[in-house]
């Protein structure tokens, strides 16, 4: 008996050694506008989270972008007009989204928005943060996102709908208003090797240390 709560003892001072921390990564930009047409009706919005092109709103704390591992969770802000189940996508590229997303440069992050009348609306999902709790993105959506923005250091968001019909847009400015967007990620924090043996090396010292007072 003894020996079996020693050993869970040691695990638990080993798994929270090895911990991941959460990184929170904030930004709005004017949105880009650009219309394409194909296969999808889209539209590019921007480019955030670079530390090339920053701006005053981007916040990032908890880390790095070269710390984050899988978004877990996000909130996005739009201004859409004539939405109707227009999805959000975030990848790599700020041009050609239909061969963007047929080479799996693009990755759905489940949000949808759509109009309730013909103005340009400003949504928020899935609802103001203070308030909220973030979208979930599926493992595999928050996977694939996490892995990009780490190695490429930045992101590029599209809104976008298979149906061709569609005639929404997400406008840069409304006369002289111009049109933000707002994406919040919540995402876990890679450790690097050097914290990861820090932090083993550090429980199993705990460890021998409570063997040896319990053996005294």
């Amino acid at each position: 008996m003894a020996l079996v709560k020693h050993t869970c003892f040691a695990l638990l001072i080993l798994l929270s050694g090895t911990a991941f921390g959460e990184i929170t990564l904030i930004e709005s930009k004017q949105q880009k506008g650009d219309i394409e047409t194909g296969s999808y009706r889209a539209v590019y919005l921007g480019r955030l989270f670079s530390s090339v092109d920053p701006s005053p709103t981007q916040s990032i704390t908890g880390g790095t972008v070269s710390d984050v591992g899988q978004i877990t969770g996000m909130y996005g802000l739009v201004h859409i007009r004539g939405a109707t189940n227009v999805a959000l996508y975030g990848g790599d590229g700020a041009v050609g989204f239909n061969t963007l997303i047929n080479n799996g440069k693009m990755v759905d992050t489940g949000l949808r928005f759509s109009n309730t009348n013909n103005n340009v609306q400003s949504f928020i999902l899935p609802g103001v943060p203070a308030f909220t709790s973030p979208f979930s993105l599926s493992a595999s959506a928050g996977t694939a996102l996490g892995d990009l923005l780490r190695t490429r250091g930045s992101m590029d968001f599209w809104l976008a709908t298979t149906d061709v019909t569609s005639t929404f847009t997400a406008p840069s400015n409304v006369g002289s208003d111009s049109k933000n967007f707002y994406v919040q990620f919540r995402a876990t924090a890679v450790p690097e090797p050097a914290s990861w043996l820090l932090g083993s090396t550090a429980a199993a010292m705990g460890w021998l240390r409570f063997r040896r007072k319990t053996k005294a």
